[in-house]
């Protein structure tokens, strides 16, 4: 197995705990963000050289996800700008599984969503805390969106 994918939703718009699958050597980790696209109908049509944009564009949605690379034993997380609770929560439960990689990345997406705004971040104490910060953001405007 070459690695794989795992997606979880923003929950406002997909009603599901994770969505996601092994690779296998042969296939391309794109090939999981093109069948999430296709389930939910988001109107995508990845390319074998999108392996980076279509990680970063799920992630844009508000959707956080990962992918793994077993033989190099890389992990590598993609951030949306805000992390719902359901999000926090997996990363939280799985945060032990996680350790057990050699290198341990992600992209956060900043506040305003362009290409520039592509943050990297390493090592898993920096991206739970990004994380946090992320879901306060989402919280606060939760709130607002409550009091309108």
């Amino acid at each position: 197995m070459r690695g794989k994918v795992v997606i979880i939703p923003d929950s406002r718009q997909i009603l599901a705990d994770s969505f996601g699958r092994d690779v296998y050597y042969g296939e391309d980790h794109i090939e999981v963000y093109q069948e999430f696209s296709d389930k939910y109908q988001l109107g995508y049509s990845f390319s074998k050289d999108d392996s980076q944009y279509a990680s970063l564009e799920i992630a844009r949605l508000g959707h956080f996800s990962y992918k793994t690379e077993n033989d190099a034993r890389i992990i590598i997380f993609y951030l949306p700008k805000e992390i719902t609770d359901e999000q926090l929560n997996f990363f939280e439960t799985h945060q032990y599984e996680f350790c057990s990689w050699n290198m341990i990345g992600a992209y956060s997406l900043s506040e305003d969503n362009n290409e520039r705004g592509v943050i990297p971040l390493k090592g898993l104490s920096t991206i739970l805390q990004t994380m946090r910060v992320k879901n306060q953001l989402f919280r606060s405007n939760q709130i607002n969106l409550k009091s309108k």
